[in-house]
């Protein structure tokens, strides 16, 4: 194929957009940190001529994919198979899909309650099911609960779900997810010593948005409350010289001001700007 075909090709991929179909969006989430993707395209041949898709075989995710998440790293690389021209690019990625280990869009985000069931018997054995779930467990992943002999507890579930909206928060399958849970610190307690167990990330949530909403008048986008999540539990697990386990109210105010120092100065004069003006306007009634 000629020079100029390949420049009409790539235009296209830079041009190329996508519209929802079947008239179903995928559940809307908060952004994932950005990641480096490999877009792989094709040409297809049709009526009006040669176009341009998301070649992602059989499955339905270039529907969700919206090129304002894609920006474009490099330059398009062509090959040839079977007189089909195809290109891998690759591009930073913002948008709400996950990404596999071979940094290719994967699929939608986990339902962090549905799928947990499916994902522990998908094991082949029950000595790979433990082997994850003990992992889990000494990362802090189980709210309660240690795992049990079958693997299918309830507390098994909701550390497999913890788990999976770890992967959402990093935009990543649960896989990938797992080998960064690896790197984790242990959770203090899990050997003999006594153990500080941390709080569940619901809990955390909930002290979070409320604080948040207090001091910044907006809860906290995903990406920062993965930021406060770790300085939360960090502190739990390993208090100050000095201190006790401080409490989770505590810390959570405290993290909400570290994530957003700028954000809190600007909403504590914006606070105090309206208080003056009450008060002027209570003193001329």
């Amino acid at each position: 194929m000629s020079d100029t075909s390949q420049q009409d090709i790539a235009s296209q991929i830079e041009a190329f957009s996508v519209g929802t179909v079947g008239g179903k969006e995928p559940m809307p989430f908060e952004k994932a940190p950005p990641r480096v993707v490999m877009v792989p395209y094709r040409t297809i041949a049709t009526n009006q001529g040669t176009s341009v898709r998301y070649d992602y075989g059989d499955t339905d995710l270039a529907k969700y994919i919206k090129p304002s998440d894609l920006r474009p790293l490099e330059q398009v690389r062509f090959s040839k198979n079977q007189g089909e021209l195809s290109a891998i690019q690759r591009q930073q990625y913002t948008g709400d899909l996950l990404v596999d280990e071979k940094n290719r869009i994967a699929r939608p985000q986990y339902d962090v309650n549905g799928e947990p069931l499916g994902l522990l018997r998908s094991f082949g054995t029950n000595a790979a099911r433990r082997e994850l779930l003990d992992l889990l467990y000494q990362k802090g992943f189980y709210s309660s609960g240690k795992p049990s002999a079958n693997g299918f507890s309830a507390y098994d579930q909701r550390a497999i779900g913890n788990m999976l909206e770890y992967a959402n928060a990093m935009g990543r399958t649960w896989n990938v997810a797992r080998l960064e849970i690896e790197s984790l610190e242990n959770e203090r307690g899990l050997g003999g010593a006594a153990a500080l167990r941390t709080s569940s990330r619901e809990d955390i949530r909930e002290y979070v948005n409320r604080d948040s909403l207090e001091l910044l008048g907006r809860t906290l986008t995903r990406a920062e409350f993965r930021e406060a999540l770790q300085m939360i539990q960090a502190r739990e697990r390993a208090p100050r010289a000095g201190e006790t386990q401080a409490s989770l109210g505590a810390l959570s105010a405290e993290a909400v001001r570290q994530v957003a120092p700028r954000e809190v100065q600007m909403q504590g004069a914006a606070d105090a700007i309206d208080v003056f003006r009450e008060m002027l306007r209570s003193s001329r009634g």
